[in-house]
């Protein structure tokens, strides 16, 4: 159960931090489609259903091919996994020099 205030917070912030990509993204579309709902003769349900189809089928057709080509490549090229590991080793780098605790990362 999300009793937890820490669990709501971050949902909140989550979908608000989210919103401006979806503004960026889907605004444009989205407010052309209000635009012409207002045209009572134009407006259809079936204009609204049609255009979230598509998007959702859209963006999990690019998340399949992103990810499918992602796999394939990691398994052709072994070079790959190891740069996943490097790419973790240095997050962890970071975290710590933010955190302060570690300055080997500096080059004076």
């Amino acid at each position: 159960m999300l009793s937890d205030p820490s669990l709501l917070i971050s949902a909140f912030m989550l979908g608000f931090l989210g919103s401006a990509h979806c503004l960026g993204m889907c605004g444009g579309l989205a407010s052309a489609l209000g635009l012409n709902a207002g045209n009572k003769s134009n407006r259809s349900p079936f204009q609204l259903l049609a255009y979230n189809i598509g998007r959702i089928i859209s963006y999990c057709l690019a998340g399949l091919i992103v990810g499918a080509l992602g796999f394939w490549l990691t398994k052709q090229v072994a070079a790959l996994s190891v740069l996943r590991y490097l790419a973790a080793g240095m997050l962890i780098l970071m975290g710590l020099y933010i955190g302060q605790w570690f300055n080997g990362i500096i080059w004076a």
